[in-house]
């Protein structure tokens, strides 16, 4: 998650550009360098690794209540939390605006809308960009180039990172041992 939150708060402070304006072109280098804060060069990976910290700080919260663990649906361990943890308000608002179809941000939305999914295939979306059939390709287009106007994404995204980060310490710090 610290990463996912570091990776937003540098793409808001590049200013997520993808177009380039200067004196002269640019060879391939330094247009890398130039965009390399930019929701085209990293926007896959980055929330690969944020539905993967999620799963993990979930799968957490559900061992540290000896409650089983299994699986990687996020919708299904997110549910089991709020279902044991329903008095974690910042939590589980967080992951019902990250996890809940119906909530989740506007650009994951049309991702999803444009590749005919549901959000139970997001987090695989990441991992694959193939269906495992291997016959059907994602397009990612809709998560790219988003420039100044995927911004608020990204500053939302860092600043709902920080929340969580502080509401999952406060709680980690308020459960008891539980002997194995």
């Amino acid at each position: 998650m610290m990463l996912v939150e570091n990776v937003s708060n540098e793409i808001v402070a590049q200013g997520n550009n993808w177009i380039i304006i200067g004196e002269g072109l640019l060879d391939e280098d330094e247009y890398e360098d130039k965009t390399k804060w930019s929701d085209h060069s990293i926007m896959i990976p980055l929330l690969f690794d944020f539905y993967h910290g999620i799963e993990l700080l979930v799968k957490g919260f559900l061992i540290a209540r000896d409650s089983e663990e299994s699986g990687h649906d996020i919708k299904e361990l997110c549910d089991r939390f709020k279902e044991i943890y329903s008095d974690e308000e910042d939590s589980n608002s967080f992951l019902n605006k990250y996890t809940n179809e119906i909530c989740i941000p506007p650009i994951l939305k049309e991702f999803l809308a444009a590749n005919g999914l549901k959000f139970g295939n997001l987090y695989e979306a990441f991992r694959y960009p193939l269906d495992l059939k291997f016959q059907r390709e994602k397009t990612y287009q809709n998560l790219m180039y988003k420039g100044i106007n995927g911004l608020e994404f990204f500053h939302e995204l860092k600043r709902d990172i920080e929340k969580i980060r502080y509401s999952a310490v406060k709680l980690g710090r308020s459960l008891e041992p539980i002997e194995r």
